[in-house]
């Protein structure tokens, strides 16, 4: 709009000039428009009009340059104070869009959230309530007797801190089944709790009670990450989930490969059973013995990560220590 004006006043300028040679013509009538000079004014008289006009003009552009140059400085700092507004807003909100949640480090997406906050705290979390209906009779038609159940199996919360660019802490607490009282069956549990120190992209530290890198479903087992009611028969026995114990250890990437490796507390020999497998020598981090302790690992390699096209993956996670405890 004000280079509009600036053309609009060079252009009746240049009329005026127009008008005012038209004017001093030999046998030509003297202007009679508003603005052009009276008849019969001397020609010292004709210039002196003109040079007013002329400098009222630009005046005039030069008061509207001044505007225009102040306004786009208004504008530039306007968007300045903008963009700064919403990196703090970013930095210190706790929420993070569903459509930028990913899995980072091998844990589920909400669990990763932490990770993916510039500075502040940061709330996930996940539940899932099972209702079981069970036939009258067995496959041998003798009555079964069993009574259909319903309970809320898991409902745990995700907190943590990111305190800056490297170093942050992360956390999950929950309840199972509902009820935590004697005979009930349910249970209270932290999940994880760890300090997480990211050297650089390639190496970072983490201690605390940890999540073991075993299996595919140990680290990222909310309802969502597996197919089915609930988590398979071989995740519950072979490969015990949940599975967490006290340690410390490394993780890190590199192009399409994922690496973590812990030290932490092995399994309690003592507690194996003919029905659960190793899972009943789990210790959890609670009052664990740590005679003999355990070195656990896991490698994998994304080829297709980050590129719009889909995930593939193939891995191999290991556990190795003495169970006796002395």
């Amino acid at each position: 709009m004000r280079t509009q004006c600036y053309v609009s006043l060079i252009g009746a300028f240049v009329a005026m000039l127009g008008t005012a040679a038209v004017a001093a013509e030999p046998g030509t009538p003297p202007a009679s428009e508003p603005g052009a000079p009276a008849a019969g004014l001397s020609a010292p008289e004709d210039a002196e009009a003109l040079r007013r006009r002329i400098q009222a003009l630009e005046e005039e552009i030069a008061r509207l340059k001044q505007e225009s140059a102040g306004a786009a400085g208004i504008e530039k700092r306007l968007a300045a104070l903008e963009a700064e507004l919403g990196r703090l807003r970013q930095e210190r909100s706790p929420g993070v869009p569903p459509d930028q949640l990913h899995s980072v480090n091998g844990f589920s997406p909400s669990a990763s959230r932490v990770f993916l906050v510039k500075r502040g705290l940061a709330f996930g979390g996940y539940g899932s309530a099972l209702y079981e209906r069970f036939t009258e009779n067995r496959d041998n038609d003798t009555p079964a007797n069993v009574p259909d159940r319903a309970s809320l199996t898991e409902a745990f919360v995700y907190v943590g801190y990111r305190f800056d660019d490297r170093f942050l802490f992360n956390s999950s607490f929950g309840i199972e089944d509902a009820l935590v009282e004697d005979g009930t069956g349910g249970d209270a549990a932290v999940e994880f709790a760890y300090i997480d120190f990211r050297q650089r992209k390639e190496i970072g530290w983490r201690g605390g009670l940890l999540l073991l890198p075993v299996g595919w479903l140990n680290e990222r087992h909310e309802p969502g990450d597996y197919l089915g009611t609930m988590r398979p028969v071989i995740e519950q026995r072979i490969l015990p989930s949940t599975w967490r114990g006290i340690g410390a250890g490394a993780y890190g990437e590199a192009g399409p490969v994922e690496w973590r490796g812990y030290v932490v507390e092995s399994l309690d020999a003592a507690g194996f059973t003919p029905v659960e497998g190793i899972a009943g020598g789990r210790q959890q981090g609670s009052n664990s013995m740590a005679e003999d302790m355990a070195l656990t690992a896991r490698v994998d390699w994304r080829p297709l990560r980050g590129k719009g096209i889909g995930d593939l993956g193939l891995g191999a996670s290991g556990f190795v220590g003495r169970t006796g405890q002395e």
